[in-house]
């Protein structure tokens, strides 16, 4: 019996600590809402309001009814459940994510003790083949791609789309000079604007107008990210079918970069670099970086 008194007690203890840990959903109020506010069961709610303010001093003097419960309890959590509400004080360094009733805009504060500041949360570490924004994470970032640590990985479409130009035929989008560091890992987002603004016909402006789970932001990506990419479609259980597919770099004035994906000896699909006509119909696969 004392063994199991024991672990309940450490049980419970690391739901303490795993709730002080959780990111709190809170609905944040201004005293001119206080009247009107009809609250939702289990829902935690704050009073957004300066308690020290003219606006909530002026309001402790005329409240009436329900709205008395809120008298001294500005920036506190306040739950309501059965009728009821029940108030707790944040601890220092508690963190939220506030929606101001009435909106649906979301941000992060932070509690310093006195009053919530705005901050950014760490980015959550996400997994290979994990669902999010729309696609499927199919590469994390490594030490040497360019923008280590301001991305974390690229995330691959659902779905491939056959026959798409490359277009801007008889022009050269990405310099030659340039085409090293554009073409590396990390860089799609330096050429997309580029093709975007010569080509109005093209392959990334079909990217551009693509959503998925209403997500946008879908661009070509660059050769080094697409064998990448394709190196890892066996972790995400993602076929890979014989094709050209466009990458985000041009060669030449007439010729862009494509991953042909051929068929070897021993049934494997093998990537490999090469070049197409603009014009040409070839396969694009639409990444994202997050």
């Amino acid at each position: 019996m004392k063994r199991l008194t024991l672990f309940l007690a450490i049980a419970m203890s690391i739901s303490v600590v795993f709730a002080q840990d959780e990111i709190k959903k809170v609905i944040g109020i201004q005293v001119s809402q206080l009247a009107t506010l009809t609250p939702q069961a289990n829902k935690t709610y704050m009073l957004m309001t300066n308690p020290f303010g003219s606006e909530y001093e002026d309001w402790m003097v005329q409240v009436k009814g329900k709205d008395e419960y809120w008298i001294g309890h500005a920036y506190e959590y306040a739950v309501y459940s059965g009728g009821g509400w029940s108030f707790r004080e944040p601890e220092i360094n508690s963190e939220i994510e506030l929606t101001y009733l009435g909106s649906n805009k979301s941000e992060f504060r932070q509690f310093d003790g006195t009053i919530w500041l705005q901050y950014n949360p760490p980015p959550i570490a996400r997994k290979i083949g994990e669902r999010y924004m729309g696609g499927t994470v199919v590469y994390l970032f490594q030490p040497g791609d360019a923008n280590f640590g301001k991305y974390q990985g690229i995330l691959v479409h659902d779905s491939y789309f056959e026959g798409k130009e490359w277009g801007c035929l008889g022009k050269l989008v990405i310099p030659t000079a340039n085409a090293a560091e554009a073409g590396k890992r990390g860089n799609a987002l330096l050429n997309h604007p580029k093709i975007m603004s010569n080509c109005p016909t093209s392959a990334a402006f079909f990217c551009a107008g693509l959503q998925a789970d209403g997500q946008g932001g879908w661009i070509l990506p660059t050769a080094t990210e697409l064998v990448a990419i394709f190196a890892n479609f066996s972790k995400i259980k993602r076929p890979l079918y014989e094709g050209k597919y466009w990458t985000c770099l041009d060669a030449n004035v007439n010729d862009a970069i494509v991953i042909q994906c051929q068929l070897m000896g021993d049934q494997s699909l093998r990537p490999m670099t090469t070049t197409q006509r603009k014009n040409l119909p070839a396969s694009v696969y639409p990444v994202k970086y997050f």
